[in-house]
Protein backbone atom coordinates (compact mmCIF):
# COMPACT_ATOMS: atom_id res chain seq x y z
CA UNK A 1 0.00 0.00 0.00
CA UNK A 2 1.39 3.36 -1.05
CA UNK A 3 0.39 4.97 2.23
CA UNK A 4 2.68 2.69 4.19
CA UNK A 5 5.46 3.19 1.66
CA UNK A 6 5.22 6.94 2.02
CA UNK A 7 5.08 6.76 5.80
CA UNK A 8 8.22 4.61 5.89
CA UNK A 9 10.27 6.33 3.19
CA UNK A 10 9.48 10.01 3.38
CA UNK A 11 7.95 10.85 6.72
CA UNK A 12 9.76 8.63 9.22
CA UNK A 13 6.53 7.45 10.81
CA UNK A 14 7.30 4.62 13.21
CA UNK A 15 5.81 1.58 11.48
CA UNK A 16 7.46 -1.77 10.88
CA UNK A 17 7.41 -2.22 7.10
CA UNK A 18 9.48 -4.11 4.53
CA UNK A 19 12.24 -2.27 2.69
CA UNK A 20 10.32 0.60 1.10
CA UNK A 21 12.32 0.60 -2.13
CA UNK A 22 11.72 -3.08 -2.81
CA UNK A 23 8.06 -2.59 -1.92
CA UNK A 24 7.85 0.25 -4.40
CA UNK A 25 9.35 -1.78 -7.24
CA UNK A 26 7.13 -4.78 -6.63
CA UNK A 27 4.01 -2.65 -6.61
CA UNK A 28 4.87 -0.79 -9.80
CA UNK A 29 5.30 -4.01 -11.86
CA UNK A 30 2.08 -4.95 -13.72
CA UNK A 31 0.87 -8.50 -13.15
CA UNK A 32 0.21 -10.91 -16.01
CA UNK A 33 -3.52 -10.70 -15.23
CA UNK A 34 -3.46 -7.04 -16.16
CA UNK A 35 -2.00 -7.73 -19.61
CA UNK A 36 -5.34 -7.23 -21.39
CA UNK A 37 -5.86 -3.69 -20.17
CA UNK A 38 -6.64 -1.07 -22.80
CA UNK A 39 -3.48 0.79 -23.81
CA UNK A 40 -5.43 4.02 -24.20
CA UNK A 41 -6.65 4.44 -20.65
CA UNK A 42 -5.36 1.50 -18.62
CA UNK A 43 -8.82 0.04 -17.94
CA UNK A 44 -10.30 -3.36 -18.82
CA UNK A 45 -12.67 -3.87 -21.71
CA UNK A 46 -16.09 -5.28 -20.89
CA UNK A 47 -16.14 -9.06 -21.07
CA UNK A 48 -12.35 -9.56 -20.86
CA UNK A 49 -12.31 -12.43 -18.42
CA UNK A 50 -8.54 -12.56 -18.26
CA UNK A 51 -8.14 -8.92 -17.36
CA UNK A 52 -8.20 -7.44 -13.87
CA UNK A 53 -7.56 -3.88 -12.87
CA UNK A 54 -4.08 -3.38 -11.42
CA UNK A 55 -3.93 -2.16 -7.85
CA UNK A 56 -2.48 1.34 -7.96
CA UNK A 57 -0.61 1.83 -4.67
CA UNK A 58 -2.02 4.55 -2.51
CA UNK A 59 -5.47 4.59 -4.04
CA UNK A 60 -8.55 3.79 -2.03
CA UNK A 61 -11.18 2.41 -4.33
CA UNK A 62 -14.15 3.74 -2.43
CA UNK A 63 -13.97 6.89 -0.32
CA UNK A 64 -12.40 6.16 3.04
CA UNK A 65 -14.49 6.75 6.15
CA UNK A 66 -14.97 10.49 6.47
CA UNK A 67 -13.41 11.31 9.82
CA UNK A 68 -9.71 10.53 9.23
CA UNK A 69 -9.74 11.55 5.56
CA UNK A 70 -11.51 14.84 6.21
CA UNK A 71 -9.22 15.57 9.15
CA UNK A 72 -6.17 14.83 6.99
CA UNK A 73 -7.40 17.16 4.27
CA UNK A 74 -8.07 19.91 6.80
CA UNK A 75 -4.49 19.58 8.06
CA UNK A 76 -3.16 19.69 4.50
CA UNK A 77 -5.14 22.87 3.85
CA UNK A 78 -3.55 24.41 6.94
CA UNK A 79 -0.14 23.26 5.75
CA UNK A 80 -0.59 24.82 2.32
CA UNK A 81 -1.37 28.17 3.94
CA UNK A 82 1.96 28.29 5.81
CA UNK A 83 4.27 26.25 3.57
CA UNK A 84 6.19 29.33 2.39
CA UNK A 85 6.36 31.35 5.61
CA UNK A 86 6.59 28.42 8.05
CA UNK A 87 7.73 25.33 6.12
CA UNK A 88 8.69 23.33 9.22
CA UNK A 89 5.23 23.85 10.72
CA UNK A 90 3.72 22.81 7.38
CA UNK A 91 5.86 19.67 7.52
CA UNK A 92 4.47 18.84 10.94
CA UNK A 93 0.91 19.22 9.64
CA UNK A 94 1.83 16.93 6.73
CA UNK A 95 3.17 14.24 9.07
CA UNK A 96 -0.03 14.36 11.11
CA UNK A 97 -2.06 14.15 7.90
CA UNK A 98 0.00 11.12 6.82
CA UNK A 99 -0.97 9.22 9.98
CA UNK A 100 -4.64 9.95 9.26
CA UNK A 101 -4.29 8.91 5.62
CA UNK A 102 -2.82 5.58 6.69
CA UNK A 103 -5.99 5.07 8.77
CA UNK A 104 -8.18 6.12 5.84
CA UNK A 105 -6.40 3.80 3.40
CA UNK A 106 -6.62 0.88 5.81
CA UNK A 107 -10.40 1.33 5.94
CA UNK A 108 -10.83 1.31 2.12
CA UNK A 109 -13.43 -0.89 0.44
CA UNK A 110 -13.58 -2.73 -2.90
CA UNK A 111 -11.41 -1.56 -5.74
CA UNK A 112 -12.67 0.91 -8.28
CA UNK A 113 -11.07 1.34 -11.68
CA UNK A 114 -10.01 4.19 -13.91
CA UNK A 115 -10.13 7.89 -13.19
CA UNK A 116 -12.52 7.70 -10.24
CA UNK A 117 -9.85 6.09 -8.07
CA UNK A 118 -7.55 9.08 -8.53
CA UNK A 119 -9.88 11.40 -6.64
CA UNK A 120 -9.55 9.53 -3.34
CA UNK A 121 -6.24 9.64 -1.47
CA UNK A 122 -3.43 9.66 -4.02
CA UNK A 123 -3.64 13.41 -4.49
CA UNK A 124 -3.58 13.81 -0.73
CA UNK A 125 -0.43 11.68 -0.56
CA UNK A 126 1.14 13.80 -3.25
CA UNK A 127 0.45 16.92 -1.16
CA UNK A 128 1.88 15.24 1.95
CA UNK A 129 5.07 14.31 0.13
CA UNK A 130 5.72 17.69 -1.43
CA UNK A 131 5.10 19.47 1.88
CA UNK A 132 7.37 17.01 3.68
CA UNK A 133 10.05 17.54 1.03
CA UNK A 134 9.96 21.30 1.52
CA UNK A 135 10.25 20.93 5.30
CA UNK A 136 13.11 18.42 4.98
CA UNK A 137 14.94 20.72 2.58
CA UNK A 138 14.64 23.71 4.93
CA UNK A 139 15.85 21.54 7.80
CA UNK A 140 18.86 20.48 5.74
CA UNK A 141 17.76 16.84 5.37
CA UNK A 142 18.33 16.73 1.63
CA UNK A 143 18.23 12.94 1.33
CA UNK A 144 14.76 12.92 2.92
CA UNK A 145 13.66 15.73 0.60
CA UNK A 146 14.79 13.90 -2.53
CA UNK A 147 13.20 10.62 -1.35
CA UNK A 148 9.88 12.39 -0.74
CA UNK A 149 9.91 14.13 -4.13
CA UNK A 150 10.91 10.94 -5.94
CA UNK A 151 8.01 9.10 -4.35
CA UNK A 152 5.67 12.01 -5.15
CA UNK A 153 6.57 11.62 -8.83
CA UNK A 154 5.83 7.88 -8.58
CA UNK A 155 2.41 8.62 -7.10
CA UNK A 156 1.55 10.91 -10.01
CA UNK A 157 3.00 8.63 -12.67
CA UNK A 158 0.88 5.76 -11.30
CA UNK A 159 -2.29 7.73 -12.03
CA UNK A 160 -4.60 6.62 -14.82
CA UNK A 161 -4.01 8.25 -18.22
CA UNK A 162 -5.54 11.69 -18.74
CA UNK A 163 -5.85 12.28 -15.00
CA UNK A 164 -6.13 15.87 -13.82
CA UNK A 165 -5.53 17.67 -10.55
CA UNK A 166 -8.64 17.55 -8.36
CA UNK A 167 -7.75 21.07 -7.19
CA UNK A 168 -7.51 23.08 -10.42
CA UNK A 169 -8.11 20.57 -13.21
CA UNK A 170 -4.58 20.89 -14.63
CA UNK A 171 -3.19 17.82 -16.43
CA UNK A 172 -1.08 15.80 -14.03
CA UNK A 173 1.79 15.97 -16.50
CA UNK A 174 2.20 19.58 -15.40
CA UNK A 175 2.46 18.52 -11.75
CA UNK A 176 4.93 15.77 -12.70
CA UNK A 177 7.14 18.26 -14.54
CA UNK A 178 7.09 20.71 -11.62
CA UNK A 179 7.88 17.96 -9.10
CA UNK A 180 10.71 16.55 -11.22
CA UNK A 181 12.20 20.03 -11.52
CA UNK A 182 12.04 20.37 -7.72
CA UNK A 183 13.66 16.95 -7.38
CA UNK A 184 16.48 17.94 -9.74
CA UNK A 185 17.02 21.09 -7.70
CA UNK A 186 17.26 19.15 -4.43
CA UNK A 187 19.64 16.63 -5.99
CA UNK A 188 21.80 19.50 -7.22
CA UNK A 189 21.94 21.10 -3.77
CA UNK A 190 22.74 17.71 -2.28
CA UNK A 191 25.72 17.24 -4.60
CA UNK A 192 24.00 14.45 -6.57
CA UNK A 193 24.81 16.11 -9.88
CA UNK A 194 24.61 13.04 -12.12
CA UNK A 195 21.27 12.10 -10.57
CA UNK A 196 20.02 15.65 -11.12
CA UNK A 197 20.97 15.51 -14.80
CA UNK A 198 19.23 12.13 -15.12
CA UNK A 199 16.11 13.63 -13.56
CA UNK A 200 16.19 16.41 -16.16
CA UNK A 201 16.37 13.75 -18.88
CA UNK A 202 13.26 12.24 -17.29
CA UNK A 203 11.56 15.65 -17.43
CA UNK A 204 12.14 15.77 -21.17
CA UNK A 205 9.86 12.75 -21.62
CA UNK A 206 7.00 15.19 -20.94
CA UNK A 207 7.98 17.62 -23.71
CA UNK A 208 4.80 19.49 -24.74
CA UNK A 209 3.24 19.81 -28.18
CA UNK A 210 3.56 23.09 -30.07
CA UNK A 211 6.61 25.07 -31.15
CA UNK A 212 6.27 27.91 -28.61
CA UNK A 213 5.50 25.57 -25.71
CA UNK A 214 8.42 23.33 -26.65
CA UNK A 215 10.86 26.24 -26.72
CA UNK A 216 9.62 27.55 -23.37
CA UNK A 217 9.92 24.05 -21.91
CA UNK A 218 13.44 23.63 -23.34
CA UNK A 219 14.43 27.01 -21.89
CA UNK A 220 13.30 26.03 -18.39
CA UNK A 221 15.10 22.68 -18.55
CA UNK A 222 18.28 24.31 -19.93
CA UNK A 223 18.34 26.83 -17.10
CA UNK A 224 18.12 24.06 -14.50
CA UNK A 225 20.77 22.08 -16.37
CA UNK A 226 23.02 25.15 -16.29
CA UNK A 227 22.56 25.44 -12.53
CA UNK A 228 23.40 21.76 -12.01
CA UNK A 229 26.48 21.91 -14.25
CA UNK A 230 27.58 25.09 -12.47
CA UNK A 231 27.40 23.27 -9.14
CA UNK A 232 29.29 20.31 -10.63
CA UNK A 233 32.03 22.78 -11.64
CA UNK A 234 31.53 21.85 -15.29
CA UNK A 235 31.71 25.52 -16.15
CA UNK A 236 32.03 25.48 -19.96
CA UNK A 237 28.99 23.17 -20.18
CA UNK A 238 27.10 25.38 -17.72
CA UNK A 239 27.91 28.44 -19.80
CA UNK A 240 26.59 26.70 -22.93
CA UNK A 241 23.36 25.65 -21.16
CA UNK A 242 22.66 29.17 -19.84
CA UNK A 243 23.37 30.75 -23.24
CA UNK A 244 21.11 28.22 -24.97
CA UNK A 245 18.30 29.03 -22.52
CA UNK A 246 18.69 32.78 -23.01
CA UNK A 247 18.68 32.36 -26.80
CA UNK A 248 15.44 30.34 -26.55
CA UNK A 249 13.98 33.12 -24.37
CA UNK A 250 14.83 35.63 -27.10
CA UNK A 251 13.26 33.43 -29.78
CA UNK A 252 9.93 33.28 -27.95
CA UNK A 253 9.93 36.96 -27.04
CA UNK A 254 10.71 36.73 -23.34
CA UNK A 255 13.04 39.72 -23.66
CA UNK A 256 10.21 41.90 -24.92
CA UNK A 257 8.55 42.93 -21.64
CA UNK A 258 9.93 44.22 -18.32
CA UNK A 259 8.15 41.38 -16.49
CA UNK A 260 9.73 38.57 -18.48
CA UNK A 261 13.16 40.25 -18.47
CA UNK A 262 12.95 40.53 -14.67
CA UNK A 263 12.18 36.81 -14.41
CA UNK A 264 15.24 35.98 -16.51
CA UNK A 265 17.58 38.37 -14.69
CA UNK A 266 18.57 36.00 -11.82
CA UNK A 267 19.55 33.34 -14.37
CA UNK A 268 21.58 35.94 -16.27
CA UNK A 269 23.32 36.63 -12.96
CA UNK A 270 24.26 32.95 -12.66
CA UNK A 271 25.78 33.16 -16.15
CA UNK A 272 27.74 36.24 -15.01
CA UNK A 273 29.20 34.16 -12.17
CA UNK A 274 30.08 31.26 -14.48
CA UNK A 275 31.86 33.64 -16.87
CA UNK A 276 33.69 35.31 -13.99
CA UNK A 277 34.84 32.01 -12.54
CA UNK A 278 36.36 31.06 -15.91
CA UNK A 279 38.30 34.31 -16.06
CA UNK A 280 36.09 35.82 -18.80
CA UNK A 281 35.89 39.13 -16.97
CA UNK A 282 35.02 41.44 -19.89
CA UNK A 283 32.17 39.20 -21.04
CA UNK A 284 30.99 38.86 -17.44
CA UNK A 285 30.84 42.65 -16.98
CA UNK A 286 28.92 43.05 -20.24
CA UNK A 287 26.39 40.38 -19.20
CA UNK A 288 26.16 41.88 -15.68
CA UNK A 289 25.23 45.22 -17.23
CA UNK A 290 22.45 43.55 -19.23
CA UNK A 291 21.29 41.58 -16.18
CA UNK A 292 21.22 44.69 -13.96
CA UNK A 293 19.11 46.56 -16.51
CA UNK A 294 16.71 43.61 -16.83
CA UNK A 295 16.41 43.11 -13.08
CA UNK A 296 16.13 46.80 -12.22
CA UNK A 297 19.25 46.51 -10.04
CA UNK A 298 21.49 49.47 -9.16
CA UNK A 299 24.55 48.52 -11.23
CA UNK A 300 26.56 45.74 -12.84
CA UNK A 301 28.44 45.24 -9.55
CA UNK A 302 25.43 45.46 -7.20
CA UNK A 303 22.88 42.83 -8.15
CA UNK A 304 20.31 41.97 -5.42
CA UNK A 305 18.76 39.17 -7.42
CA UNK A 306 15.72 38.40 -5.24
CA UNK A 307 14.77 41.71 -3.70
CA UNK A 308 15.73 45.29 -4.44
CA UNK A 309 14.25 48.23 -2.56
CA UNK A 310 15.38 51.57 -4.04
CA UNK A 311 16.51 54.43 -1.84
CA UNK A 312 18.46 52.52 0.82
CA UNK A 313 21.94 53.72 1.76
CA UNK A 314 24.53 51.42 0.30
CA UNK A 315 28.22 50.97 -0.35
CA UNK A 316 30.28 47.78 -0.33
CA UNK A 317 31.98 48.54 3.01
CA UNK A 318 29.93 50.47 5.57
CA UNK A 319 30.76 52.12 8.89
CA UNK A 320 29.06 51.01 12.11
CA UNK A 321 28.61 54.61 13.23
CA UNK A 322 26.29 55.16 10.25
CA UNK A 323 23.69 52.87 11.84
CA UNK A 324 22.97 53.17 15.60
CA UNK A 325 21.32 49.72 15.78
CA UNK A 326 24.28 48.04 14.12
CA UNK A 327 26.63 49.94 16.41
CA UNK A 328 24.83 48.60 19.51
CA UNK A 329 24.86 45.04 18.15
CA UNK A 330 28.56 45.28 17.36
CA UNK A 331 29.28 46.40 20.92
CA UNK A 332 27.38 43.41 22.28
CA UNK A 333 29.27 41.06 19.96
CA UNK A 334 32.60 42.35 21.18
CA UNK A 335 31.38 42.06 24.76
CA UNK A 336 30.60 38.34 24.24
CA UNK A 337 33.63 37.64 22.03
CA UNK A 338 35.49 35.25 24.36
CA UNK A 339 32.55 32.92 24.95
CA UNK A 340 31.48 33.00 21.29
CA UNK A 341 35.02 32.12 20.22
CA UNK A 342 35.10 29.22 22.67
CA UNK A 343 31.74 27.93 21.41
CA UNK A 344 32.91 28.13 17.78
CA UNK A 345 36.03 26.11 18.70
CA UNK A 346 33.88 23.46 20.38
CA UNK A 347 31.54 23.26 17.38
CA UNK A 348 34.49 22.81 15.05
CA UNK A 349 35.92 20.08 17.24
CA UNK A 350 32.57 18.25 17.32
CA UNK A 351 32.08 18.37 13.54
CA UNK A 352 28.87 20.40 13.86
CA UNK A 353 29.56 22.64 10.87
CA UNK A 354 27.39 21.64 7.91
CA UNK A 355 29.17 21.78 4.55
CA UNK A 356 27.68 24.50 2.37
CA UNK A 357 26.03 23.61 -0.93
CA UNK A 358 25.53 27.02 -2.52
CA UNK A 359 28.02 26.10 -5.27
CA UNK A 360 30.05 29.26 -4.66
CA UNK A 361 33.42 27.80 -3.67
CA UNK A 362 36.00 26.28 -5.98
CA UNK A 363 35.62 22.52 -5.25
CA UNK A 364 39.22 21.88 -6.27
CA UNK A 365 40.25 23.84 -3.18
CA UNK A 366 38.84 23.84 0.38
CA UNK A 367 35.16 24.31 1.21
CA UNK A 368 33.27 26.05 3.96
CA UNK A 369 30.74 25.17 6.64
CA UNK A 370 27.97 26.80 8.63
CA UNK A 371 26.11 26.32 11.91
CA UNK A 372 22.71 28.01 11.97
CA UNK A 373 21.85 29.76 15.24
CA UNK A 374 18.82 31.74 14.06
CA UNK A 375 17.48 30.84 10.61
CA UNK A 376 15.05 32.06 7.99
CA UNK A 377 12.63 29.19 8.51
CA UNK A 378 11.76 30.36 12.05
CA UNK A 379 13.60 33.55 13.06
CA UNK A 380 11.97 33.54 16.49
CA UNK A 381 13.63 30.24 17.45
CA UNK A 382 17.27 29.91 18.51
CA UNK A 383 19.13 26.58 18.42
CA UNK A 384 19.90 26.43 22.15
CA UNK A 385 20.76 22.74 22.02
CA UNK A 386 23.53 23.37 19.48
CA UNK A 387 24.79 26.86 20.26
CA UNK A 388 23.62 27.93 23.74
CA UNK A 389 26.19 30.71 24.08
CA UNK A 390 25.27 32.29 20.77
CA UNK A 391 21.62 32.03 21.78
CA UNK A 392 22.49 33.79 25.03
CA UNK A 393 23.96 36.60 22.92
CA UNK A 394 20.81 36.72 20.77
CA UNK A 395 18.67 37.00 23.91
CA UNK A 396 20.89 39.79 25.24
CA UNK A 397 20.66 41.63 21.91
CA UNK A 398 16.90 41.26 21.71
CA UNK A 399 16.54 42.60 25.22
CA UNK A 400 17.64 45.97 23.82
CA UNK A 401 14.22 47.27 22.79
CA UNK A 402 13.69 47.56 19.05
CA UNK A 403 16.77 45.50 18.19
CA UNK A 404 14.64 42.36 18.47
CA UNK A 405 13.00 43.16 15.15
CA UNK A 406 16.30 43.86 13.40
CA UNK A 407 17.95 40.42 13.66
CA UNK A 408 17.15 38.24 10.64
CA UNK A 409 19.73 35.43 10.78
CA UNK A 410 22.67 34.41 12.94
CA UNK A 411 25.24 31.67 12.35
CA UNK A 412 28.83 30.55 12.64
CA UNK A 413 30.82 30.32 9.39
CA UNK A 414 34.16 28.51 8.90
CA UNK A 415 36.22 28.66 5.70
CA UNK A 416 38.80 25.92 5.15
CA UNK A 417 42.49 26.53 4.45
CA UNK A 418 43.18 27.23 0.72
CA UNK A 419 39.45 27.83 0.04
CA UNK A 420 38.20 30.36 -2.48
CA UNK A 421 34.58 31.47 -2.30
CA UNK A 422 34.24 32.82 -5.81
CA UNK A 423 32.79 36.23 -6.82
CA UNK A 424 29.04 36.41 -6.30
CA UNK A 425 26.35 38.77 -5.03
CA UNK A 426 23.84 38.63 -2.19
CA UNK A 427 20.14 38.46 -2.93
CA UNK A 428 18.42 41.14 -0.82
CA UNK A 429 19.43 44.78 -0.31
CA UNK A 430 16.98 45.20 2.60
CA UNK A 431 19.53 43.39 4.76
CA UNK A 432 23.06 44.14 5.94
CA UNK A 433 25.68 41.77 7.34
CA UNK A 434 27.87 42.03 10.42
CA UNK A 435 30.88 39.73 10.90
CA UNK A 436 32.58 39.18 14.24
CA UNK A 437 36.07 37.77 13.67
CA UNK A 438 36.51 34.71 15.93
CA UNK A 439 39.52 32.92 14.45
CA UNK A 440 41.41 34.93 11.82
CA UNK A 441 44.70 33.16 11.09
CA UNK A 442 47.85 34.99 10.08
CA UNK A 443 50.71 33.65 8.01
CA UNK A 444 54.31 34.30 9.03
CA UNK A 445 55.12 35.71 5.61
CA UNK A 446 51.75 37.32 4.74
CA UNK A 447 49.98 39.07 7.59
CA UNK A 448 46.51 38.93 6.00
CA UNK A 449 46.22 35.51 4.38
CA UNK A 450 42.44 35.37 5.00
CA UNK A 451 40.82 38.19 3.02
CA UNK A 452 37.48 39.50 1.86
CA UNK A 453 37.11 41.53 -1.34
CA UNK A 454 33.99 43.60 -1.98
CA UNK A 455 33.59 46.51 -4.33
CA UNK A 456 37.17 46.05 -5.44
CA UNK A 457 38.57 46.70 -1.94
CA UNK A 458 40.24 43.87 -0.03
CA UNK A 459 40.32 43.70 3.77
CA UNK A 460 40.68 41.11 6.50
CA UNK A 461 38.58 40.52 9.61
CA UNK A 462 39.77 41.96 12.92
CA UNK A 463 39.82 39.09 15.42
CA UNK A 464 37.50 40.24 18.22
CA UNK A 465 36.23 43.12 16.04
CA UNK A 466 33.17 43.67 13.83
CA UNK A 467 32.81 44.73 10.19
CA UNK A 468 29.59 45.68 8.40
CA UNK A 469 28.92 45.50 4.66
CA UNK A 470 26.24 45.21 1.97
CA UNK A 471 26.66 41.81 0.36
CA UNK A 472 24.56 42.66 -2.70
CA UNK A 473 27.79 44.13 -4.07
CA UNK A 474 29.94 41.52 -5.80
CA UNK A 475 32.32 39.93 -3.31
CA UNK A 476 34.64 36.99 -2.76
CA UNK A 477 36.63 35.34 0.06
CA UNK A 478 40.12 33.82 0.08
CA UNK A 479 41.69 31.78 2.85
CA UNK A 480 45.29 31.26 1.85
CA UNK A 481 46.19 30.33 5.43
CA UNK A 482 47.01 26.97 6.97
CA UNK A 483 44.11 27.21 9.47
CA UNK A 484 40.35 27.79 9.24
CA UNK A 485 38.92 31.29 9.29
CA UNK A 486 35.89 31.45 11.63
CA UNK A 487 33.40 34.27 12.10
CA UNK A 488 29.94 34.78 13.60
CA UNK A 489 27.64 36.30 10.99
CA UNK A 490 24.66 38.43 12.03
CA UNK A 491 22.23 39.51 9.31
CA UNK A 492 20.10 42.52 10.21
CA UNK A 493 17.30 44.36 8.52
CA UNK A 494 18.61 47.48 6.79
CA UNK A 495 17.88 50.39 9.19
CA UNK A 496 16.51 52.47 6.27
CA UNK A 497 13.69 49.98 5.63
CA UNK A 498 10.47 51.52 7.00
CA UNK A 499 8.97 49.69 9.92
CA UNK A 500 5.48 48.26 9.63
CA UNK A 501 2.96 50.89 10.66
CA UNK A 502 5.45 53.74 10.53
Amino acid sequence: MRALLIAAVALSISTEQPNPHSQHHSQSTPSSKASKRNEADGTCSAGDAGCTEPHRPGYTDTPAPGAPLNAARALLTQAELVKVTKPLEAGRFAREAATLLVQADAAGGTRQSGLDAWTHTSWDWFRVLTLAARASSVAGNLSDATAALSTAVSVLEASPPRSTSPVDGRPLEMEIIATLMDLSGEQTVGGQHDAALSTLAHVELYRPVGAHARKHFAKVVSLQRGKTLRCANRLPEAEAAYKSALELAREIGEHDTPETRALLAPRMNELVEVLNWQGKRDEAVAMATVAAAAGGWPSASQRPVHRHQPGLRSSPWLELRQFPTAHVLAGLLVEHFTELQAEADALLASGAFRRQTECLHDPSRGGWGYVAVVGDANPDVCTDAIAPLACRWVAAARAHGDIAAEIVRVGYSAVDPTAWIRPHTGVDNTQLKLHLGLRVPKDKQVEHCATFTIGGETRSWPEGGVVIFDDTHEHSVWNNCTEQRVILQVVIRHPDVPRAGS
